[in-house]
């Protein structure tokens, strides 16, 4: 099985808290709890009616029913005494299903794609500030200051950049909010680069401007990082610096594997080569990354098996994603015997239902019937005892019993 990682623990939470129960509070208002948020209840005109009489910035925790840190939010952050006290003294609050009644236009008007969502408007529906993911109650309030901050605004400083305002620590900012809350910041982020001197580009602040904006190999900043390498990590880290050198990297060769441009992923390939201290660990990841996706799956197998012997992984949960994609497209017998050893070092690590899975099915493939069929049958009990289905196993041991039936008595 190549898809694993949610915790079983985290599982029974959330179906123990998918139905949460509203308490009336004054009309128009409902609460999580007696001591969290209050929320409005209405539709979006009249929420920005509200807004606009009582002179409040509107909150809104756009979610959908199946998204378990929605849930999560809910029970965990927004019935938090201390959310509650600053946001129902400071915004009118709101929860809006994005795909239910007003959710889908919602979510298309202010690019909603992933959930939850938070997002502050001012009673105009202007974006003030905008944060995806789990908060935790000191997150949340901080960011709430940010959206009642003035200096934080996004509208203000919206207006501010179309309107040619250059002042440095306004871009910046701009650019800091557009980039946390995944909204394109490019734009903004060139025009602050073009007002810092390359003397400068080593600063405390315009390094943590390039670790957080820069994501193209030709900006004159991330080729500065590359030249000026060492002073970088004189200053900074090894960690800090190579991290960096990374993500771009990567951005670029998905961006190149995607479009095919065979260039510009070797280009990718040759800065990881060069600039990275990893013993080439990220040029041959790439390298892996693009023959996956091209389904060249004979060189795909020799150079997997050449990287895990070179940089013997010990994630349980890599190893058993390169064995599963192993036995879904390799068939030599060689190939799949390597799989095998890595599921089984994946067990080795982590005994969960996933894995074991993935070493009956290799076995299976292998025509290792009575080992595959033990191993089906552990994953099955595991995923038995942890509340998991597992009918694809249950599946795999049928085909496996009719195999035994057809061999020669």
């Amino acid at each position: 099985m190549k898809l694993f990682s949610i915790s079983f623990t985290l599982i029974a939470f959330l179906v123990t808290t998918t139905r949460l129960h509203a308490q009336n509070t004054e009309h128009g208002q409902i609460s999580l709890s007696p001591d969290g948020i209050q929320f409005f209840h209405g539709d979006l005109e009249e929420l920005k009616a509200e807004a606009k009489t009582k002179k409040k910035i509107i909150f809104i925790d756009a979610f959908t029913e199946w998204c378990g840190p929605c849930k999560m939010m809910s029970s965990q952050t927004f019935t938090d005494k201390a959310v509650g006290d600053f946001f129902n003294a400071n915004f009118i609050n709101y929860k809006l299903d994005m795909e239910k009644g007003e959710g889908p236009g919602f979510a298309v008007r202010y690019d909603v794609s992933a959930y939850p969502t938070l997002l502050f408007l001012n009673p105009k529906g202007e974006l003030v500030h905008k944060v995806l993911g789990f908060r935790k109650p000191d997150q949340l309030l901080e960011d709430a200051r940010k959206a009642v901050n003035p200096k934080d605004n996004m509208a203000l400083m919206k207006s501010e950049f179309e309107n040619g305002n250059k002042d440095p620590e306004l871009l910046l900012n701009y650019a800091k909010r557009l980039a946390e809350s995944k909204m394109e910041y490019k734009e903004v982020a060139e025009r602050y680069f073009e007002a810092q001197q390359e003397k400068d580009l080593l600063s405390p602040r315009n390094w943590e401007a390039i670790q957080l904006l820069t994501d193209s190999i030709q900006s004159r900043e991330f080729q500065f990082l590359l030249r000026k390498k060492a002073d970088f990590v004189k200053k900074y880290t090894l960690k800090q610096v190579d991290t960096k050198i990374t993500k771009v990297c990567y951005n670029i060769a998905e961006i190149a594997i995607k479009t095919k441009n065979q260039a510009k992923f070797q280009e990718a390939v040759s800065i990881a080569r060069k600039y990275i201290a990893d013993n080439e660990k990220t040029a041959e990841e790439l390298t892996l990354q693009k023959l996956e996706t091209e389904e060249n799956w004979d060189l795909y197998a020799t150079q997997t098996i050449a990287y895990i012997d070179k940089f013997k992984p010990t994630n349980a949960n890599y190893l058993n994603t390169a064995a599963w994609i192993f036995y879904e497209h390799i068939t030599a017998t060689e190939s799949l015997t390597k799989a095998l050893a890595w599921a089984k070092q994946s067990v080795a690590i982590e005994n969960a239902y996933y894995n074991n899975d993935t070493v009956a099915a290799l076995l299976f493939k292998l025509k290792r019937y009575d080992e595959a069929l033990k191993y089906a049958n552990k994953a099955v009990h595991i995923a038995e005892e942890n509340g998991e289905t597992a009918e694809d196993t249950e599946t795999l041991i049928r085909k496996i019993e009719a195999e035994m039936e057809a061999l020669p008595k």
